[in-house]
């Protein structure tokens, strides 16, 4: 009958529409896993990538530290040399004031005995 043959031209119809649609999903289910692919491809690269610069920022941190620890290392030299300086130069400033003050009493003795010989020799002169 007619109206079997329609239904069954319907159906085919129905039929090949879903396969057109299953076969569209289909091919843009392949474009996105190619497009995955490809994506976790370029990741894995870059993640290739920023290894090898943490690496070269992780010796040169190594490095800079060494560094670091190598002019700490001199600057607690200098400090150590410094309190050193320090120390004798306030020992040789006692030992300039202990001098000054030696100086000083000799210049006064000296004064004393030249005053004591003037006055002896004037008294001899008398």
């Amino acid at each position: 009958s007619w109206r079997a043959r329609r239904r069954r031209a319907r159906r085919r119809q129905a039929w090949q529409a879903s396969r057109r649609r299953l076969a569209e999903v289909e091919a843009r289910l392949d474009q996105a896993v190619r497009g995955a692919a490809e994506a976790h491809s370029e990741a894995e690269r870059q993640a290739a990538e920023l290894k090898k610069a943490a690496a070269v920022l992780a010796a040169e941190n190594a490095s800079v530290e060494g560094k670091l620890h190598k002019e700490v290392e001199k600057v607690d030299k200098a400090k150590e040399a410094l309190k050193v300086g320090i120390a004798e130069r306030k020992q040789l400033q006692a030992e300039v004031k202990a001098l000054e003050a030696r100086l000083s009493t000799t210049s006064r003795d000296e004064q004393k005995s030249q005053g004591r010989l003037s006055s002896a020799a004037e008294g001899n002169r008398e």
